[in-house]
């Protein structure tokens, strides 16, 4: 054969094989896989009328995110901790911060991004490293890179997000409120996750599992920050109606995301649903500032002080830097005034009562025990 007949087949052939290419490409986009959680008896606890709840206040390591091996050692060791201070006997909760999940997004592209020196820098790096996925939302759904992002990496961050939180739940029988994590609206379906989109939303959603893996369900988060609304993340806010409440031993929790728990309309729907424990899994981008310390107690904290349905509030807080933002807070187990310790509270309200733990300092990393009856 020729060389110019040569090299005349090989260009009418590459029509072909780019649309071959990306045919696989968007088959790799479109379709997310799927986790299924088997029936598995978690095994019986005791019955003691207690419940043990392990706060987990967290600190930002990039490098914990630099593969999905790295993240499942991360969460393992946080929840083993947890458990070396536990009765295995008793019923036990471990309740994680917010966003707990967001730099999954980094997978695949840490190497090339981790020395990014801001937030945004980075995400545009990660942008740059999935254009077939992002370019492929953005023309079906009309959405910017932010929310097209989350939409074609989801996938993969929801999968290890959800098949780590629920094989831990299992392996240590316990059960846990995974943080939270942005993602899309994933169909679950009886013992099944589909990881497939099927619209443009994409929630700050936190997931509840079991002692037996499974999904015993997700909150969305209604009230969005300046960091999740368009210009940021482009998070979509969740419905109030559509919260609900999680049966465990001895307590009904009622998840309110960070910022959900300063509203009213949300508190009230979970007292309507039966809750009679509020956790709120939190994310402050900023300084434990006197001013933060005392917004922070129109939270939680006066969440139970004025709604006596409430036993107690679970508060844990992320710490550290993700880039250029500075997250800090004291992550809390809080209760009526006269059931608190006296000697705890933040430094700025010393005055201030009601909490059964408290963190030490804003900016290290702690696993809070507690027992409620």
């Amino acid at each position: 054969m020729s060389r110019k007949r040569y090299i005349v087949l090989i260009l009418a052939a590459l029509p072909v094989v780019l649309a071959v290419a990306l045919l696989a490409a968007l088959a790799v986009v479109v379709h997310g896989g799927s986790t299924t959680f088997p029936l598995i008896d978690p095994g019986p606890y005791a019955p003691s009328g207690k419940l043990q709840i392990v706060t987990v206040q967290m600190h930002w390591d990039l490098e914990d995110f630099a593969d999905e091996e790295a993240f499942k050692s991360r969460i393992e060791g946080l929840i083993e901790e947890g458990m070396k201070r536990v009765d295995p006997r008793v019923p036990v909760l471990f309740v994680f911060p917010e966003l707990l999940g967001a730099p999954l997004y980094l997978l695949g592209d840490y190497e090339s991004v981790k020395d990014s020196t801001t937030f945004a820098e980075a995400m545009e790096g990660v942008v740059k490293h999935t254009p077939v996925g992002v370019l492929y939302y953005m023309a079906r759904f009309g959405v910017g890179p932010a929310r097209a992002l989350c939409l074609a990496k989801g996938k993969t961050a929801g999968r290890v997000y959800i098949e780590t939180f629920s094989e831990a739940a299992w392996r240590h029988h316990a059960y846990i409120c995974a943080g939270s994590i942005p993602l899309p609206d994933f169909p679950l379906t009886g013992l099944r996750i589909d990881y497939d989109v099927h619209g443009p939303e994409v929630y700050n959603v936190s997931y509840f599992f079991g002692p037996d893996g499974h999904i015993l369900g997700r909150q969305k988060k209604v009230h969005l920050t300046e960091l999740e609304e368009s210009h940021g993340l482009d998070l979509t806010p969740g419905a109030v109606e559509d919260l609900t409440v999680v049966h465990l031993p001895n307590a009904r929790a009622g998840v309110a995301v960070c910022w959900d728990a300063f509203h009213e309309d949300v508190v009230e729907h979970l007292i309507t649903q039966g809750a009679d424990m509020l956790l709120q899994p939190s994310a402050n981008p900023g300084k434990w500032t006197e001013n933060q310390q005392e917004d922070w107690l129109n939270g939680s904290w006066k969440c139970v002080q004025k709604h006596p349905e409430f036993r107690c509030a679970v508060n844990p807080m992320m710490t550290g830097n993700l880039f250029d933002l500075v997250f800090e807070g004291q992550s809390a187990v809080v209760v009526q005034k006269d059931a608190g310790d006296p000697d705890l509270a933040y430094s700025a309200v010393p005055d201030t009562h009601g909490f059964l733990a408290l963190a030490a300092t804003p900016n290290g990393e702690e696993v809070l025990v507690t027992v409620i009856e």
